[in-house]
């Protein structure tokens, strides 16, 4: 495995195991040149959302960067107030004109609202069908929120984009995830930088001679997740990528998986998560 390995989809086609998220504070124009650092650097996963404010200038890395279309996957996702006004459709071409792409490779329902989130479903798998959107997921949704989809749709959602650490390990959803073919794409992979000086993840870091950012990336991909890095330092952005060189034990999986403590850096509850 390495940066340019892929995971496959239920819905077909494939996506990179590793990811650049792009949410960041103002001013948002930031994100061109750590784009197009994570570009240079191997990366082909973008993350982004209309919420976001920066598809944008998303959009102008994309029409100038020499990596062709093909190798790079699009995400972006629709919020809840395009829910609300029966606007997906809308927000989607609008998404897909600041892109500057005429299809995302993935989108997903940013965040769900109970009353909606069906009737937004079908509207991302007419979007499907229509080539406008290669696969469709979801983000946020706990395994009952999924399961409620279920009841109106045949179509399993390809991903669930969620918060997910050592330190908020959500296994139910994960082994929900993996019985269901669903990609458990993981948002805030490092905790945000907040837990990086815990003893126990130094320890570790210290014995594989990485930093500790790079084991917890690492951890997810030993559990078949797909992380989304997010950073704006050019040093950051290539240390995040830097993670295929070295393996956990079991031993060091299973202390990890112990340490959750329900800590969430962005979601104040699974089931009223935060925008990202």
């Amino acid at each position: 495995m390495d940066l340019s390995s892929r995971i496959e989809l239920n819905q077909g086609g494939v996506m990179p195991v590793l990811g650049f998220g792009t949410f960041s504070d103002p001013p948002k124009d930031r994100i061109i040149d750590a784009l197009k650092i994570a570009l240079d650097t191997g990366y082909r996963l973008i993350d982004t959302a209309m919420i976001y404010q920066n598809e944008a200038f998303i959009g102008r890395v994309i029409s100038s960067t020499e990596v062709p279309r093909e190798e790079l996957f699009v995400t972006t996702k629709v919020y809840k107030d395009a829910m609300r006004m029966d606007a997906v459709r809308d927000s989607v071409e609008e998404s897909l004109e600041s892109l500057h792409i005429v299809a995302v490779d993935l989108l997903l329902i940013h965040r769900p609202l109970r009353d909606f989130n069906a009737a937004t479903w079908h509207v991302l798998e007419d979007l499907k069908a229509e080539g406008r959107a290669k696969a469709i997921g979801v983000s946020n949704f706990t395994i009952g929120m999924i399961d409620e989809l279920k009841e109106t749709s045949t179509t399993v959602p390809a991903v669930d984009q969620v918060e997910f650490h050592p330190f908020f390990y959500r296994s139910e959803l994960l082994d929900y995830c993996k019985e269901q073919g669903i990609v458990l794409e993981s948002y805030s992979p490092v905790a945000i930088g907040k837990r990086l000086d815990d003893e126990r993840l130094v320890e570790i870091a210290t014995r594989h001679g990485k930093s500790p950012a790079q084991v917890l990336l690492r951890w997810h991909l030993q559990h078949g997740c797909v992380p989304i890095p997010r950073s704006l330092s050019e040093a950051h952005i290539r240390e995040n990528a830097d993670v295929f060189d070295f393996e956990l034990a079991a031993d060091e999986m299973e202390e990890m998986d112990s340490w959750n403590e329900d800590y969430m850096v962005i979601s104040p509850d699974p089931d009223e998560p935060a925008i990202r």
